[in-house]
């Protein structure tokens, strides 16, 4: 009995067992065909790169739809209807098709759409996406669409989630787009083209936590905010737009805030610092770069900034003095940069946020020293370039990142200085005087080192070539160093690779604000014969700059290893020797500045097999020969190649026999504001030789009775005066015209004047047949007007008038 329920219980099981994988399977099954074929027909009609697609490649007739990639089903009620569809970054590109709008809008059950990070090539917002009612997440960010925003979208009132961040779309936005999204929580419509002023009604939101609106056209001042106790707005980013008037107290109000940025606008007036003591919760605050002034002044109490408050950015907004910040227990970040702040900085500042402080931007100040004592704690990133400081450069202790003391006064650095972990350093544009001090050999993670435009005299340092692993940027120039510059010149690893993913200059280890985030700063590099202030650091940017110094010997060998190199400035010192072949293998080099030093030899033709080379001056060195032809050599302008007083070939205007060509009056100028004296020469040459023969005929008679005497002789006796002078209304070029002018007018008729030659019997004969040819060659027969000829000469002769009239024209007066 006991077995036989044994077996019955395991049945059972067995059973169940089997209705339950039976299930699962008829679940995972369960993509209905109108959704399948829904799908397909929105692949089909996309274009995509199949070889960098990880989801659409993968969609095809014979396998279940609920379990491609990018697509979500609504199992748990065993509907298998689409509700999720996710076709992010699949390098999708072309305007969208009316069948694409089509498909997303039969599509009616989702409830998320990811478009984001493809290029829709400014396809307008589709159509399709509108009637899909049931959207809770709707991501389109940098997705390439564009047009007008989408007024459609109030339609999708179940909205949570909305990032249309990083398109092209234009227009206003009016408070009907938004008055039925109840439930948004997020909406990021920034870097955009949106412009009109900021409707109120977005503050009234009741679900709105996060909105971000930087980086448009907005104008026009920010709405007092009413109704605030129901706000639950925590973010507003408006930055980079063109708000103006004043802050409105009212935005305080707001009491959820967090983050709050304005920066970047227009706005004026006064703001008093002290009303962000009404946001408790406030942890992020940016106001930089408007017209405003921001008034420090608060009652008796020291603690008038919310405690919680992390990051303070106030840069341009003509404080004078430093607020008081010591009682922040969390500052990790101060910007303070271009105000008007003066004397000293306070010792305290290195010691706010209980050890917690990271970041200090104190640049473009007049700012003349540091209160002592001080001790600089924990920062990771310090900016004091462009003060008036003295003295030796501020030693941070430790886990330094970034330090920046360019253009102030500094006269030395300390010999105990440690740059262990600082990947930037410049001091450039102070008052250094004496060798580089070993103690920058530290650096052994230094990515960009500026010691340029100072006093600094002697050779460099052997020890600094051992920052080959990591240096991307040195800058030298425009010092007194001296020495062989082929002894011992370092292969730096981070130039020699010519890989493409370099990092040099993508400071990604400081966070901002809890994001990673590349540090843009500026730093001035000396190319194209300019100081070029780069102000975003491109992170494969690889550059060296020991121009302006007394560096003599060949150009190092060394340099054709760096295969990353982009820049290189070797100008003005005393290098001699030839230019070496080896330049034609830095395919990525884009400047080179060989100028003002002692080079001899000629060009390497390989020179032009460097396809990026933008720049090239080879100005002023002892180069000789041809400049190569039929490459890119020849393109760049005569400047620079002059100086070289045994070069020849174009660009120049000195052919290879030794022989000037004669050239254009002006070098590289505008050619608009010059006579080009080449093609002007021979006119002048044909003018005067024309008036050497017609002047005399014009102004002197006895000349010119005895020439055209001549002249009609030679010309009635072959027939030729009205055959070749008598059609009808030719037009005439000026020389033409200046000739008949001094033939007919001039001459004062001297061959018909009866008083001043006799018209023999002969001579009008030949008159008259010449004249009937020419009316024969008018298709008039001269039997048909018989008289025509007989009377026009002998009108001619009894008036003095010759048959033709004066106005240079040659007519027949019929």
């Amino acid at each position: 009995m006991g077995a036989k329920k044994t077996q019955l219980f395991a049945l059972l099981l067995l059973v169940t067992l089997f209705h339950i994988f039976l299930g699962l399977d008829m679940v995972s099954g369960q993509c209905l065909d109108d959704q399948k074929s829904l799908l397909l027909q929105l692949k089909n009609s996309l274009k995509f790169n199949s070889t960098l697609s990880t989801k659409l490649v993968s969609w095809n007739q014979s396998t279940d739809c609920c379990t491609w990639k990018g697509v979500t089903c609504n199992l748990s009620s065993n509907t298998g209807y689409v509700i999720a569809l996710d076709i992010s970054s699949e390098s999708i590109y072309g305007r969208l098709l009316n069948t694409t709008s089509n498909s997303l809008s039969g599509l009616q059950y989702l409830d998320s759409l990811n478009l984001a990070y493809n290029n829709f090539n400014a396809s307008q917002f589709p159509v399709g996406i509108s009637s899909l009612t049931n959207l809770t997440y709707l991501n389109l960010s940098t997705a390439g669409f564009s047009g007008n925003f989408p007024s459609s979208i109030a339609n999708l009132t179940q909205l949570v989630y909305l990032d249309f961040w990083a398109n092209n779309f234009s227009g206003i936005i009016s408070s009907t787009n938004f008055q039925n999204l109840v439930n948004l929580k997020y909406m990021d419509l920034g870097s955009n083209l949106l412009s009109g002023t900021i409707p109120s009604s977005l503050f009234a939101l009741p679900s709105l936590r996060k909105l971000f609106l930087s980086y448009n056209r907005f104008h026009g001042s920010l709405p007092n905010f009413t109704n605030t106790h129901f706000s639950q707005l925590e973010t507003l980013y408006a930055s980079w737009n063109n708000l103006s008037g004043s802050v409105p107290i009212s935005l305080f109000d707001l009491r959820n805030f967090s983050r709050l940025t304005l920066s970047h606008n227009k706005l004026s007036g006064e703001f008093h610092l002290q009303n962000l003591y009404r946001l408790s919760n406030l942890t992020y605050f940016n106001l930089s770069f408007n017209n405003l002034s921001v008034d420090l002044r608060h009652d008796n109490s020291s603690r008038f900034l919310p405690p919680a408050l992390r990051e303070l950015k106030l840069a341009s907004c003509r404080l004078q003095q430093f607020p008081d910040l010591r009682y922040l227990p969390s500052l990790i970040t101060l910007d303070l940069a271009e105000n008007q702040l003066s004397g000293e900085i306070p010792n305290w500042i290195w010691n706010v946020g209980n050890g917690g402080f990271r970041y200090l931007n104190l640049s473009v100040n007049q700012l003349e020293k540091l209160q002592e004592p001080y001790v600089i704690h924990n920062l990771s990133s310090i900016d004091l370039r462009s003060n008036q400081l003295r003295g030796e450069v501020p030693i941070p202790l430790k886990n330094v990142y970034f330090l920046d003391y360019s253009n102030n006064f500094f006269s030395s650095i300390p010999t105990n200085f440690n740059l262990t972990s600082a990947i930037f350093f410049s001091v450039s544009s102070n008052r250094l005087n004496g060798t580089i001090p070993v103690s920058v050999c530290s650096g052994t993670n230094l990515k960009l080192l500026d010691l340029s435009n100072n006093y600094l005299i002697g050779n460099i340092p052997s020890c600094l070539f051992e920052l080959s692993e990591t240096l991307g940027v040195l800058k030298l120039g425009s010092n007194r160093f001296t020495g062989n510059l082929s002894q011992n010149f370092p292969i730096w690893k981070a130039m020699k690779d010519g890989r493409k993913d370099v990092n040099i200059l993508g400071f990604e280890s400081l966070r901002f604000g809890g994001s990673r985030k590349t540090y843009q700063d500026a730093v001035t590099i000396s190319i194209k014969g300019k100081q070029l202030e780069l102000v975003k650091i491109l992170n494969i940017f690889t550059s060296i700059d020991i121009s302006n110094n007394h560096f003599e010997g060949n150009i190092p060998h060394t340099i054709g290893e760096l295969k990353s190199l982009k820049s290189l400035n070797l100008s003005h010192n005393a290098l001699s020797g030839s230019i070496p072949k080896f330049f034609g293998t830095l395919k990525l080099l884009e400047t080179l500045d060989l100028s003002m030093n002692k080079l001899t030899g000629k060009i390497p033709v390989e020179l032009g097999d460097i396809s990026f080379l933008a720049f090239l001056d080879l100005s002023d060195n002892q180069l000789s020969g041809r400049i190569p032809t039929a490459t890119q050599i020849q393109t760049f302008p005569e400047a620079s190649f002059k100086g070289n007083k045994e070069l020849c070939g174009p660009p120049l205007h000195i052919n290879c026999s030794g022989i000037p060509v004669m050239r254009a009056a002006y070098d590289d100028g505008n050619p608009g504001d010059s006579i080009k004296w080449e093609f002007i020469g021979p006119e002048i040459g044909f003018v005067i030789g024309l008036g050497v023969v017609i002047l005399p005929l014009i102004f002197y008679k006895g000349w010119r009775s005895s020439y055209y005497e001549r002249v009609d002789h030679i010309l009635f006796k072959h027939g030729l005066f009205l055959k070749n002078f008598g059609p009808i209304n030719l037009q005439f070029k000026p020389f033409h015209i200046v000739m008949l002018y001094a033939f007919f007018v001039k001459r004062e008729h001297s061959v018909y004047k009866l008083k001043r030659v006799k018209i023999s019997a002969n001579m009008r004969t030949q008159y008259e047949e010449v004249c009937n040819n020419i009316l024969f060659d008018k298709g008039l027969d001269q039997h048909a007007v018989p008289s025509v000829c007989p009377s026009l000469v002998k009108v001619a002769y009894q008036s003095s008038i010759p048959p033709f009239s004066d106005d240079g024209v040659k007519t027949i007066p019929f």
